[in-house]
């Protein structure tokens, strides 16, 4: 997509921008946002997360900050006003989310599932907990359109 760039992970913003998750050295990444026919690039954070959502119902995106060691956050990104805010802190260590179509989120973190609607709650609702299931550590996941299917990968 661009000649320049290492892109681990993206999003289309447009069919001409892109958000972006760049491995610029082997030990440190950026989150960017590319317009294709210029390649011009625009730095968002110079720590993210791998993980970069569609806000539903909004023309914003959000990704994870993981600047401050000591607590990550899920921010958006307002594609019209150009504004980041912070939305919420993530579980220690987690940075894999997604948003529901109703425009909550799920997180994992461990075996753990936790919900956060951002018109009903101050943090983190645990919801599920799959660790009986043999689960210890959920990576990534992706909820359908329905709200009836939610996928999973698991690592050790």
């Amino acid at each position: 997509v661009h000649p320049d760039l290492k892109i681990g992970y993206h999003l289309w913003l447009t069919s001409q921008k892109l958000a972006c998750f760049v491995l610029d050295t082997d030990t440190s990444n950026s989150l960017n946002i590319v317009d294709l026919p210029t390649n011009q690039r625009q730095l968002l954070c110079p720590k993210p997360g791998r993980c970069i959502k569609d806000i539903p119902n909004q023309n914003a995106f959000s990704f994870v900050d993981k600047s401050d060691t000591a607590a990550w956050h899920i921010n958006s990104y307002d594609l019209g006003s150009g504004q980041t805010k912070k939305i919420i802190t993530t579980p220690k260590g987690s940075e894999d989310y997604c948003w529901t179509p109703a425009g909550n989120l799920l997180i994992a973190s461990g075996p753990q599932i936790y919900w956060y609607s951002p018109s009903q709650h101050t943090g983190w609702v645990p919801i599920a907990n799959l660790y009986s299931y043999g689960i210890r550590k959920i990576s990534r996941m992706a909820i359908n359109d329905q709200m009836t299917q939610l996928a999973i990968v698991v690592s050790d």
